[in-house]
């Protein structure tokens, strides 16, 4: 077998494994009483385009990220997951205005993610506002204590650049 297929192999394999992930999570959370505004089928493409742009951003290639994450905006503008991935992102290419922005916008939806907190913290930590650095840690920190977030390669960062 040659390399070629087995790189599209694994690639199919992890396509149906985080497909039936997300399926299995929005079966499990799902409610009509909870008001959902999207069906289900848009959910899951919305949680395939969010780990696909996680995973580019992850990966060491984070501008190929953004026009992902922008995607998922124009799907769903008030996605405060995507606004935080985008900032983040937008900090690993360079554009701290727009990362700050992003992060911040992502608060306005999400007042309860620590998530853009602990991005925030390493953004203004590598622009050497430490106050405002440290302030944004200890937000994030208090928040994540009820709702923890996958952000931790950031909250490790920022712990160390105290």
């Amino acid at each position: 077998m040659c390399l070629t297929t087995i790189a599209e192999n694994d690639q199919v394999k992890y396509k149906l494994f985080s497909t039936l992930l997300i399926a299995v999570h929005l079966v499990l959370t799902i409610s009509p009483v909870q008001g959902e505004t999207f069906e289900a089928v848009d959910k899951i493409e919305l949680k395939q385009l969010l780990l696909k742009a996680k995973a580019l951003s992850f990966s060491g290639h984070p501008a190929a990220a953004i026009p992902t994450y922008k995607q998922v905006l124009a799907k769903d503008p008030n996605n405060a997951e995507a606004f935080a991935g985008l900032g983040w992102v937008y900090y690993q290419s360079g554009k701290a205005s727009e990362a700050i922005s992003s992060e911040r916008r992502a608060i306005t939806l999400d007042p309860l993610s620590a998530e853009p907190h602990y991005f925030l913290a390493a953004i203004y930590f590598s622009q050497k506002h430490y106050q405002t650095a440290q302030n944004e840690r200890i937000k994030a920190a208090e928040l994540a204590k009820n709702r923890p977030c996958n952000c931790g390669h950031v909250s490790e960062l920022s712990k160390s650049n105290q």
